[in-house]
């Protein structure tokens, strides 16, 4: 399960605004690492 702002940020269908909000959380996450280790864990 994607966990909002834990691993992703999933958002809301068919808000381009909530889009660009998630697209500016990921690529400014200040613990992005940690960010991108949280994604893989779920997928694996």
């Amino acid at each position: 399960m994607i966990g909002h702002k834990e691993n992703s940020y999933p958002a809301i269908p068919y808000d381009t605004d909530d889009l660009s909000e998630g697209i500016k959380w990921i690529l400014n996450n200040k613990d992005y690492e940690q960010l991108r280790r949280s994604a893989r864990v779920k997928v694996c």
